[in-house]
């Protein structure tokens, strides 16, 4: 397990690459989604490893480039923010009804992240769609309970983020992984460069189930789970 590889997951338009480019800014190493970039280049090329034509072949790239991203953050230093995980893959062939390969199940448990997942709920005052982002308003509802069942099948720890302005998440992301990397050091010289102080509020939750969350009423529980749905992730 790499304990420094931190994971944001969501359903589709729930903030998520909003608040990793808030944190990039603040310094982070951070991985960008595979997905969104293999439907530019299916776009821009004409091809149909696109999650509206060929499904199978749309996962199986996300599964290449999971891995080799997952590989390369290995000689990171410090804390690295992951726009979705290795998991991630396992959770979208499962929302669309397709079979989970052997493959993508070895991935997902030895490319492994922090215990901790931190899960943007589905935020319907936000959600938009796009040329890249198709899905509707259920779909990513789904998209957001099967991401929370499959990480949690795996052995991973739930904590639901804040859905509020980019910049309280953030700060919980900031200390969070300090103190789940015992990183404080590096966190420290963070705060310095960016001219910020450590939010006191911003603590841990107790870990008293699968899933937690840092602010009162903050878990998405309107996410249920619908069939037959064709995401991008």
């Amino acid at each position: 397990m790499s304990d420094h590889f931190f994971v944001v997951t969501d359903g589709p338009g729930a903030g998520k690459t909003s608040l990793i480019a808030e944190l990039a800014r603040r310094d982070f190493h951070t991985i960008p989604e595979s997905g969104r970039a293999i439907i530019r280049e299916g776009i821009d090329s004409g091809g149909d490893a696109l999650p509206w034509m060929d499904r199978m072949a749309y996962a199986e790239r996300m599964l290449e480039r999971d891995l080799r991203a997952h590989s390369a953050a290995q000689a990171l230093s410090g804390p690295a923010i992951f726009d979705r995980g290795t998991p991630d893959v396992m959770g979208y062939l499962t929302l669309c009804g397709l079979p989970v390969p052997p493959q993508a199940v070895t991935v997902a448990k030895t490319g492994r992240h922090n215990a901790r997942i931190f899960l943007a709920p589905h935020w319907n005052e936000i959600f938009t769609q796009d040329a890249k982002r198709k899905q509707t308003r259920a779909e990513a509802e789904a998209t957001c309970t099967v991401m929370r069942e499959t990480y949690t099948a795996l052995g991973y720890k739930i904590t639901a983020l804040l859905c509020t302005d980019i910049a309280s998440p953030a700060d919980f992301c900031l200390c969070a992984t300090s103190a789940l990397t015992e990183s404080s050091r590096w966190t420290e010289n963070l705060l310095k460069r960016t001219n910020r102080a450590a939010p006191s509020c911003l603590l841990l939750p107790e870990a008293d189930g699968p899933e937690e969350t840092f602010a009162q009423g903050t878990a998405d529980d309107r996410c249920q789970p619908e069939a037959n749905l064709a995401p991008s992730r």
